[in-house]
């Protein structure tokens, strides 16, 4: 990592200061993380955290209550056998994903609520520890240190930490998604699809990330895996609930949105351009207006990525192999999925993990220029400071702002992009810059 600190303007005689500095945040990150896990831990306990819908669920379809699977007085009355204890819970906890996800957790529902939740965290770190070892043969920098010091880097980036105290689904989702970039590395189209088709159980984020990749790199036959698996899990899906819940999904998303309280996912606390846009106390004219500028803008961003990541086909270099240069366009795709999807919590942005260790590489790359490449490193930098979640999540309850940062990020991304690649041509294509491998 010594070319990037040499790199940075005034770093090069700090070298060890920067470091010394970058270690002590981190000790002091996890430390933190650490002493809010041991004074939520009754809460824990208790069933506070989210993973009260998922052992529900897991619970339901062990015993035989798929049917039933959507059903709110079925769900509360579940969860009333391990999570009485909840006294600003009057109802349930709503389970709101796809049936097929419930099979996951059906084996933990055997044990009791704590100590599932606390295998599934344990699975988590597994799945954490395999990310950097997965993405080490493709992504320079994770060579350069060892595998231990880039899962704890891991660890300390704030949407883990949510993951992890909410016992949330999304680091399987991670995983999910690095299988599908190395598949993508090795131009394994069709298993690359397959892995996102088995992360659409977060199908509001998985679905604009996929067409993203399929559309713009004009690699269609992601499409052909990812539908495939699709399809399978959603007869997987019928076989838990039957038909008529199966049909009754989309109805009882839909309810939720009309009925969710401030406990509930509220656009405050989105960091998405939804959030961004409806999520302030405005009257509800003015919100009605806001919601179908968001989708506008959504509409607009997701057509402008796939016109960008067009440049991936439009530009071919003769000594390089098309998926030396995908870097930068998987990152400006999850950027995308995460600034368009419908719901996006800050625990969904741990899928930027692949995008912030490949922006770390690119730094060491020749052809990077801090000064013109600055919009591309600072995004990601706030990133990874757990004092803006703790201000925006706690004292301010405007975790919306994140938004404004993944818009910079995505300014950043695609303005790196056309100065590595240029105008596209009106013809044949010309050499890529070195950056985007």
């Amino acid at each position: 990592m010594s070319a990037t600190y040499d790199r940075f303007p005034g770093a090069g005689m700090n070298r060890r200061l920067i470091e010394k500095a970058a270690y002590g945040a981190l000790a002091g990150t996890l430390l933190t993380y650490a002493v809010l896990f041991w004074r939520d831990r009754a809460l824990i306990a208790k069933g506070y955290p989210d993973f009260t819908i998922f052992y529900s669920a897991g619970s339901m379809v062990r015993q035989g209550l798929g049917h039933e699977l959507y059903e709110n007085s079925t769900q509360y009355r579940i969860q009333r056998t391990f999570a009485s204890g909840v006294v600003t819970r009057q109802g349930n906890l709503p389970y709101n994903h796809l049936p097929f996800e419930a099979l996951i957790f059906a084996p933990l529902s055997y044990m009791p609520y704590g100590l599932a939740y606390a295998v599934w965290d344990l699975l988590n770190l597994a799945m954490l520890a395999a990310v950097p070892a997965l993405l080490r043969p493709h992504i320079a920098v994770l060579r350069q240190k060892p595998l231990l010091f880039w899962w704890l880097l891991l660890l300390a980036f704030p949407p883990v930490f949510a993951a992890l105290h909410q016992g949330q689904d999304v680091v399987l989702l991670l995983i999910l998604q690095v299988l599908a970039f190395t598949a993508l590395k090795r131009r394994e189209d069709v298993l690359a699809g397959f892995w996102f088709g088995l992360g659409s159980f977060k199908y509001h984020l998985i679905f604009p990330l996929v067409l993203v990749i399929a559309l713009g790199w004009r690699r269609t036959r992601i499409l052909l895996g990812f539908l495939a698996t699709c399809l399978a899990l959603e007869f997987v899906s019928v076989a838990i609930v039957g038909w008529k819940e199966a049909a009754s999904y989309p109805k009882y998303v839909l309810h939720l949105e009309r009925v969710m309280d401030r406990d509930a996912m509220v656009p405050d606390l989105m960091p998405n351009l939804r959030g961004l846009l409806v999520g302030w106390s405005l009257p509800p004219l003015v919100l009605t207006l806001l919601q179908a500028v968001a989708l506008v803008l959504s509409v607009a961003l997701f057509l402008w990525a796939i016109v960008i990541s067009r440049r991936y086909t439009a530009r071919k270099n003769p000594d390089q192999k098309p998926d030396q240069k995908m870097d930068l366009f998987f990152a400006l795709a999850t950027v995308t999925g995460l600034l368009i999807g419908y719901h996006t919590s800050a625990y969904d942005l741990i899928l930027l993990a692949v995008p912030l260790f490949s922006v770390l590489d690119l730094t060491r790359s020749d052809g990077f220029h801090w000064k013109r490449d600055l919009a591309l490193v600072v995004p990601p930098a706030l990133l990874m400071l757990a004092p803006l979640y703790f201000l925006l999540s706690i004292r301010l309850v405007q975790t919306n702002l994140l938004a404004l940062v993944l818009l910079a990020w995505f300014y950043g991304i695609q303005r790196t992009i056309k100065a590595e690649i240029g105008p596209r041509p009106a013809g044949a294509g010309s050499t890529s810059g070195a950056m985007l491998r």
